[in-house]
């Protein structure tokens, strides 16, 4: 499943690589009824739930890897602006 970023709906530019889990490309979407929570599944059947509320990703990523310096931001959420996560 390709992504995109559609601020300027007249001309959609495509963001980075599709988005995939571990078994294989996304197929089918839905995203919760607040917008802050994504819901895909594969052809295989898996289901994966990304949060896309800001706060909550910075929470997740403190508790797995601890603070990202400006390098490692870029190279993980480069469509948003870097700030200190911890």
């Amino acid at each position: 499943m390709l992504r995109w970023d559609l601020a300027d709906r007249t001309h959609p530019a495509r963001i980075g690589e599709p988005l995939t889990t571990s078994t294989g490309p996304l197929s089918v979407t839905a995203f919760g009824p607040d917008g802050r929570m994504l819901a895909a599944t594969t052809d295989g059947g898996a289901v994966g739930l990304w949060h896309l509320d800001p706060e909550q990703v910075a929470a997740r990523i403190c508790a797995t890897t601890g603070p990202l310096d400006a390098r490692q931001w870029e190279a993980r959420v480069a469509s948003v602006p870097y700030r200190a996560t911890c």
